[in-house]
C-alpha cells in the first residue's frame, strides 16, 4: 500500500456512515445498490485494536445504526 491509500478520513460529525443494500428481492429484480444512511450521528465509533492494514479506523453512527452495528459486529470498539 502507498502512503496515501493508508490515510483514513475522519468521522463524519454530521452525518451517519453506515451504508446498507438496497435492491432486488425476491418481488423485485434489480441492480443492488448501497445506500448512505442519512439521520445524524449519535456516536463516534473506533476500532480498540489496529486493523489487517495495521490502521485505527473510526466513523460515526446514528442510534438506529449503532443498535445493529451491536447485533451485528463483534469486533471491540471504543464509543465516544
Amino acid at each position: 500500500m502507498t502512503k496515501k491509500q493508508q490515510e483514513l478520513l475522519p468521522a463524519d460529525t454530521s452525518r451517519c456512515q453506515a451504508e446498507y443494500f438496497e435492491g432486488p428481492t425476491f418481488m423485485r429484480l434489480g441492480p443492488v445498490a448501497r445506500t448512505r444512511c442519512g439521520n445524524r450521528p449519535t456516536a463516534v465509533i473506533t476500532e480498540a485494536e489496529n486493523g489487517p492494514d495495521g490502521l485505527k479506523g473510526s466513523m460515526s453512527l446514528c442510534s438506529d445504526c449503532f443498535s445493529a452495528f451491536l447485533k451485528y459486529d463483534s469486533r471491540k470498539v471504543i464509543v465516544e
